[in-house]
């Protein structure tokens, strides 16, 4: 007859279960750190960012009119330098790309017309 070994089974579960209670404790401790050194979160609407805005057309409204997240604002269009919300800016700074781009597109197309521009 052979004899098997097995693994020596605990007399009682509580001893594992201490044991694993106090191994979760030790990762917790460690973890807690790391946890403290987090950033602070910034308001993104009390930092104050300058943009351009370019002077408005004759034909255009003298004001651009920026709403984000239900915050309206009206910035005027007087081609200075000013201090705005941080999301106010960004949507500001978004149209005025957009408006540049489609000027751009609308010349290009002007451009090649048949007809029209140097390529006639």
């Amino acid at each position: 007859m052979s004899t098997k070994k097995t693994a020596p089974v605990a007399e009682d579960t509580n001893e594992v279960m201490q044991e694993e209670t106090q191994n979760e404790e030790a990762v917790t401790e460690t973890a807690k750190p790391e946890a403290e050194a987090a950033p602070e979160r910034v308001d993104p609407w009390k930092e104050q960012v300058p943009v351009f805005v370019p002077r408005a057309r004759a034909s255009e409204d003298q004001n651009a009119y920026v709403c984000v997240n239900d915050r309206r604002f009206s910035v005027p269009r007087n081609g200075k330098t000013q201090m705005l919300p941080q999301p106010i800016a960004e949507a500001l700074q978004t149209s005025i790309e957009a408006e540049y781009k489609a000027e751009e597109y609308a010349e290009n197309i002007r451009v090649h017309e048949p007809g029209v521009g140097p390529i006639a």
